[in-house]
């Protein structure tokens, strides 16, 4: 056999080899494609554990065996999970924990629930889900793009979370699949430890919970509520329409007539003067309060130098 030969031979192994390791970095989820810039793998739901009832994709953290075979085969890049063009009937959650990239696309999710928490970049975008009990979107970077959430209770509650950034582009609820009734949520808590960035998206619920460090939304954005808005933690908000009966922001009550619905574009000059009122009505309460513990002195002194002058009358 000549060197040529021997060589091929060679290269054919590390090939094999190669393929072997990416699939094992991968944890063997469905097929892998590599490219310059990184690795992709097509989740294969065949590959995935599930029953009758549940489906549960689960990407772990890598191991030492793992970190190994990228040392080795110099796989050291993006890696990159996709799920598309599913139609799911049954309850499925995914948990990503390995801080790769995770993209789901063009899929229906036909169960009543559906769980997502993935560590790094997330995005859904062009799917359907529906959820008649609970539903949990959190990952650290995460991006919607035009998700239809479908519901046909309306004690639903949807919890959406970007815990470094969230994006969201296009998100809708509805209560029929078929039918494609608009209707609204039963709670709504929408949070990020970074910016929450809201286009195109007209959301609906009972109550409505956001708690993050700025909220950016365009003029096709509103967020509305039958009861109460809260946003917490001095927010940042720039351009967000609200329509609600009560709205705190930062334990701040905006409107005071909880029977009169309020409509209110909230950008930072309006909150700005909201908060200058509530310093100005605090220094007013204040300056009430020592006026009032003055008088209060004062009567008690007058009232004590009356008694001590109608002592000294009946001692004289």
């Amino acid at each position: 056999m000549n060197n040529i030969v021997k060589s091929a031979i060679e290269e054919k192994k590390q090939e094999v080899h190669r393929k072997e390791a990416i699939e094992t970095i991968t944890w063997n989820l469905g097929k892998v494609v590599e490219t310059d810039k990184g690795i992709i793998c097509y989740i294969n739901l065949k590959n995935v554990k599930q029953d009758k009832n549940n489906i549960s994709i689960y990407i772990p953290k890598m191991t030492e065996q793992h970190k190994r075979l990228i040392w080795t085969y110099k796989l050291n890049k993006p890696i990159r999970y996709v799920l598309d063009g599913y139609k799911i009937g049954r309850n499925i959650f995914i948990g990503n924990y390995d801080n790769a990239v995770l993209e789901i696309k063009n899929c229906n999710f036909l169960g009543t629930r559906f769980g997502l928490r993935s560590q790094g970049k997330c995005s859904i975008s062009n799917s359907n889900i529906v959820s008649n009990y609970m539903l949990t979107l959190i990952g650290d970077d995460l991006t919607i793009s035009n998700l239809n959430v479908f519901s046909l209770f309306y004690n639903n509650n949807v919890i959406i979370a970007g815990n470094n950034k969230l994006n969201i582009n296009g998100l809708a609820f509805y209560g029929n699949y078929k039918g494609f009734t608009k209707t609204y949520v039963d709670h709504l808590n929408l949070y990020s430890q970074g910016t929450i960035q809201l286009n195109k998206t007209d959301l609906t619920a009972e109550e409505v919970e956001i708690d993050a460090q700025k909220v950016i939304a365009d003029s096709d954005t509103a967020i509305k509520s039958f009861d109460s808005i809260v946003i917490k933690n001095n927010t940042e908000i720039d351009n967000l329409k609200l329509n609600c009966y009560k709205l705190l922001y930062n334990g701040l009550p905006i409107n005071n007539d909880e029977n009169k619905k309020i409509d209110i574009t909230l950008t930072p000059l309006l909150l700005k003067r909201l908060e200058l009122a509530e310093t100005l009505k605090k220094v007013a309460e204040k300056i009430d309060k020592t006026n009032q513990t003055l008088v209060d002195s004062y009567k008690n002194n007058l009232e004590e130098h009356q008694v001590v002058g109608d002592t000294l009358k009946r001692i004289r």
